[in-house]
């Protein structure tokens, strides 16, 4: 028997090592990585800002401590966050050696409003005087509406392009659980408290249709005049496009004006080189937001005095939360912290979220009241 726990016991202990040894060896890893990926980044004169869309734009910023090694970079590479981006298009703005940004706009799918505040930020760029290309294989309406702002628009020749408008999908759930023999039960305040409708019928509420409309009528009509502002069509052409769906091959997006030219990607780089005043063999010097960032973080910071920029971001319930909720004690508590901080002389509330608890909501809004009162 003394024996057996003496065996077991040698066990444990190996495997106990084993484990610790791993962690070691991960701490060592990342802070040779954390190291290097803080290296400083030399902008050549006559560089080009490259922004790549080809992620979800997280809206905090998340460091990778693998970034800088380069046999692991590539397979921990974090999306560059929404704050990232726009310090990276405000530093190029003043940056001599940035002549220009080049946007090759992927598939992913990021909400309006993020997008609103990248497009606001490439639209000031433009202020300078700097060019921006945009160049995409497959537009869709979220990755056209940052395109709109370049000085000029390219698309592949077999590419597509999708301008139909904007619409909402609902599900009802009624059918089914009248099936299973089940009867729900909405307890809700007003008529426009539509979430629970999915449950107790089947088709839409009047005053549900009454909202959904009034607001994608005005997602789409804020849409449609600033790409019109952009492009300099007018909106009802715009309009006349989306709803007759005109725009069917990538060729149609050139003859109504949506896009500049028809390009494969090495035509596009040909026109890059043009435009820096380049030989046809001249390589172009592009430097990646997340590369940018480095300088970007380092001509905004400085100065004593702080402002805490707080992220709440996702669904607000009780508890700690996580990077993809709002946990009510874990922001209450990082707000408490900066209102008795006497360095920090203000608060950002940064909020990305589709609600949630009203106790939770209720436990943040009562730090947020104290915090009003000392800063």
């Amino acid at each position: 028997m003394g024996f057996l726990k003496s065996l077991l016991a040698n066990i444990l202990g190996f495997f106990i090592s084993i484990f610790l040894i791993i962690l070691i060896f991960i701490g060592i890893i990342a802070g040779i990585a954390s190291s290097a990926g803080k290296k400083e980044v030399k902008v050549e004169e006559g560089s080009v800002l490259r922004l790549t869309f080809d992620n979800t734009i997280p809206e905090q910023p998340k460091r990778n401590p693998f970034e800088g090694l380069a046999a692991l970079s590539d397979d921990f590479k974090t999306p560059v966050a929404l704050k990232d981006i726009l310090d990276c298009i405000n530093t190029a703005k003043t940056d001599k050696n940035i002549k220009g940004i080049y946007m090759d706009l992927g598939l992913a799918s990021n909400s309006y409003p993020t997008l609103d505040e990248v497009r606001n930020a490439l639209l000031d760029f433009k202020k300078s005087g700097k060019f921006i290309y945009a160049y995409s294989e497959i537009y869709t309406q979220h990755s056209y509406y940052l395109a709109s702002v370049a000085d000029k628009v390219f698309i592949n020749p077999q590419g597509a392009m999708d301008f139909t408008g904007f619409h909402s999908e609902q599900m009802f759930l009624k059918g089914l659980f009248d099936k299973l023999d089940v009867d729900m039960k909405l307890i809700r305040a007003g008529k426009y408290k539509s979430a629970g409708e999915m449950f107790n019928r089947k088709d839409m509420s009047a005053a549900n249709r009454e909202q959904l409309t009034a607001f994608i009528n005005s997602s789409f009509n804020d849409f449609i005049n600033k790409i019109a502002d952009s492009r300099k069509i007018s909106g009802d052409e715009l309009r006349k496009i989306s709803n007759e769906l005109l725009v069917r091959f990538p060729a149609d997006a050139v003859k109504y004006k949506l896009v500049d030219e028809l390009a494969y990607k090495d035509q596009v780089l040909a026109a890059l080189q043009a435009k820096l005043k380049k030989g046809a063999k001249d390589k172009i010097e592009f430097v990646d937001a997340s590369e940018y960032t480095n300088i970007a973080e380092h001509n905004t910071s400085g100065g004593k005095d702080k402002i805490a920029l707080i992220y709440a971001v996702g669904e607000i319930a009780g508890g700690e939360g996580s990077e993809n909720s709002i946990g009510s004690e874990k922001l209450s508590k990082t707000i408490r912290k900066a209102r008795e901080d006497d360095k920090i002389k203000a608060i950002v509330l940064r909020i990305n979220s589709p609600g949630g608890s009203a106790l939770a909501s209720d436990i943040i809004w009562r730090e947020v009241v104290l915090a009003q009162k000392k800063k």
